[in-house]
């Protein structure tokens, strides 16, 4: 280790989506795109920084598989370009609970594109 510290790997609370008003406008008035393991709906939000939500049923697992999925799709999400002023929600499937992560990234990175693209119209 070379004793220089690190940049934080996280997604601050700034970038995330956390007001239930928030969620249900992007909802409403959000494109949409569904992927084989995740629906994701994006809409401009007027800030300057772009934000992420992410919601995972009971009927996809227990606490310890749907708190995971949840860090996953986030470390993608931040992991990627940031696209600013776009809220982005991102409702996880079932068969998320049985992807791995490599088939999760692709999933989720092919819906982002296509919202991406669409926004960009």
């Amino acid at each position: 280790m070379s004793g220089l510290p690190r940049a934080p790997e996280s997604l601050p609370k700034r970038r995330r989506v956390a007001a239930r008003r928030d969620y249900k406008t992007t909802y409403e008035d959000g494109a949409k795109r569904h992927g084989r393991l995740v629906v994701a709906f994006a809409r401009p939000n007027g800030r300057e920084d772009g934000r992420l939500g992410v919601t995972v049923t009971r009927k996809v697992g227990g606490a310890v598989v749907r708190n995971l999925l949840k860090r996953r799709v986030r470390e993608i999400y931040r992991r990627r370009p940031a696209r600013p002023g776009v809220d982005v929600v991102v409702n996880v499937k079932r068969e998320a609970a049985t992807a791995d992560f490599a088939a999760l990234r692709e999933d989720l990175t092919r819906v982002l594109t296509s919202l991406e693209a669409r926004n960009a119209r």
